[in-house]
């Protein structure tokens, strides 16, 4: 990885840029070495980094967030980070590094692991000072997400007033059968907003 990362930061006028370790054995330090060589790259406007399936210890994690605080130019931003250890600081430092984003289009976030309401509350708050989004892909399963974690994203994104596509996919801890009809209730709103809206909760 460290090779990897010093070739990186050799290229410092990259734009676009996707990189793709899925199923990597990549533990916190790889990850830390990759942000080293990310970080030089300030003038990319779009990322794709598929980091999923790896070895990421939450004290690592953070430097995620750390990253992507150096790319408020960004248009178009993907982060895929299933099946690592990503816990609540670590999403809230990413939604604090996206709230700064003003050119934001086109995001894409995939989170699979262990956190709770607040951290996917807080998140879809955050993503309602980035004032351009456009188009917004969530994907995000844990057993501690409730239906008062998946009620507040929903209610939050609606404030998201330039959204003209949204897809989100949510697999939370089991929701009673009144609550999922609430949830219906609260997904039809973004008809109002967007053009066939996807809203899927198992």
């Amino acid at each position: 990885m460290l090779e990897f990362s010093s070739g990186l930061a050799n290229c410092q006028n990259l734009s676009f840029l996707n990189i793709d370790f899925q199923s990597n054995d990549i533990t916190g330090q790889g990850l830390k070495d990759l942000c080293q060589g990310l970080i030089r790259c300030t003038k990319l406007q779009s990322l794709t980094l598929n980091l999923s399936c790896n070895k990421i210890e939450e004290k690592y994690a953070h430097d995620i967030g750390k990253l992507i605080a150096n790319y408020e130019n960004l248009t178009k931003l993907a982060l895929i980070l299933d099946c690592n250890k990503i816990d609540y600081d670590c999403i809230q430092q990413i939604g604090q590094a996206l709230q700064k984003y003003k050119k934001l289009l086109n995001l894409k976030l995939s989170f699979r692991d262990n956190f709770e309401n607040n951290a996917i509350k807080g998140l879809a708050l955050a993503l309602t000072k980035c004032s351009e989004l456009a188009t917004l892909n969530l994907s995000f399963q844990s057993s501690k997400i409730t239906y008062q974690g998946v009620q507040g994203l929903l209610q939050n994104l609606q404030k998201c007033v330039k959204l003209q596509t949204i897809s989100v996919f949510i697999r939370p801890r089991k929701i009673k059968k009144s609550h999922k009809k609430k949830l219906i209730q609260t997904s039809l709103k973004f008809k109002r907003q967007v053009n066939k809206p996807s809203i899927i909760i198992q």
